[in-house]
């Protein structure tokens, strides 16, 4: 029996940006690589020898791969999946995302079958449920999810934006898994709330759009889910106040946090950077850290091919 192996790099994502609350996310120039085998005799489950992150992102790109293959009525092939890449899970950086997007375009390429992106954008949406980290895992930049208001069905908008921009990014090293933070934040907000995000959302994309980096600051400043997302995370505004105040346009928590991500002119980015890591340190946080621009490609196919086992 040949097996097919279909390599697929997908990249991690920045949801909620700034002020952009459950609508808004970025791709982020950070690639993990899932290398599929496919075939009937195939181990049905995920190898790899790296952390635990590792371990959980692979049974996730596994799970997405098998039900993609379900859909397309390929229900006798298994799959086992290698995962390459240093994100770690429930750090606000789409790794779930990353996960599923590759899967299921892994399955689709394996089965031959030419589905449009935005069938199996569908597909892998069945399982994630966050579109604003899916949508720029499939197509990269910066992604508007869009509701529709009578049936629930999504679309998206790519923003336009600079290549001018870097992503300074403090990750602290404790998860805040975004199921478990998010049901702390209230359904119901005030008039007061709800004007504010969408003023600021409509300012951020205009920022972008325009080029207008010093409207940021104030186009970053969320009020629906970042000051109850603070009680799990108190040096929260402290990390986003010294990236502002060492030069960064503006900052924010990414997804559901711990990540804070900052945007800056990449002359000032190491400074950003050098003032996150000293109030992380003052706060007594482990953390990586890492600098990214914004990514311009999403989920893609490196290669396939077929193999005897």
């Amino acid at each position: 029996m040949i097996n097919s192996k279909v390599v697929v790099k997908a990249p991690a994502s920045s949801g909620n940006m700034g002020s952009g609350f459950d609508c808004l996310g970025m791709a982020l120039d950070w690639f993990g690589e899932f290398e599929f085998t496919f075939g009937e005799d195939v181990d049905n489950e995920s190898i790899d020898s790296y952390s635990s992150s590792a371990q959980i992102i692979s049974l996730m790109a596994s799970e997405a791969a098998r039900y993609g293959l379900s859909v397309m009525g390929e229900l006798a092939m298994a799959v086992s999946v290698i995962y390459k890449g240093d994100m770690p899970v429930g750090s606000g950086l789409g790794t779930s995302a990353m996960a599923r997007s590759a899967g299921v375009i892994a399955a689709a390429e394996v089965t031959g079958r030419q589905i449009k992106h935005d069938e199996l954008f569908a597909i892998a949406l069945e399982l994630e449920g966050h579109a604003d980290n899916l949508y720029p895992a499939f197509y990269g930049g910066i992604q508007l999810a869009i509701p529709d208001s009578e049936t629930s069905d999504l679309t998206h908008l790519s923003l336009q934006y600079g290549d001018d921009l870097d992503v300074v990014m403090l990750i602290p090293e404790f998860p805040m898994p975004t199921d478990e933070s998010r049901e702390i934040i209230p359904e119901l907000v005030s008039i007061k709330d709800a004007v504010h995000n969408m003023s600021r959302v409509a300012l951020l994309i205009t920022a972008l759009y325009e080029k207008r980096y010093e409207l940021l600051g104030e186009a970053c400043r969320d009020v629906l889910h970042q000051p109850v997302r603070s009680k799990l995370f108190p040096a929260m505004y402290s990390l986003l106040e010294s990236a502002n105040s060492a030069g960064a346009y503006g900052s924010f928590l990414s997804g559901g946090g711990s990540t804070v991500a900052a945007l800056s002119d990449p002359t000032k980015s190491q400074s950003v950077l050098g003032a996150l890591q000293a109030c992380a340190s003052e706060n007594g946080l482990r953390f990586q850290d890492r600098i990214s621009k914004i990514g311009v490609r999403g989920a893609y196919v490196v290669h396939t091919k077929s193999e005897n086992p």
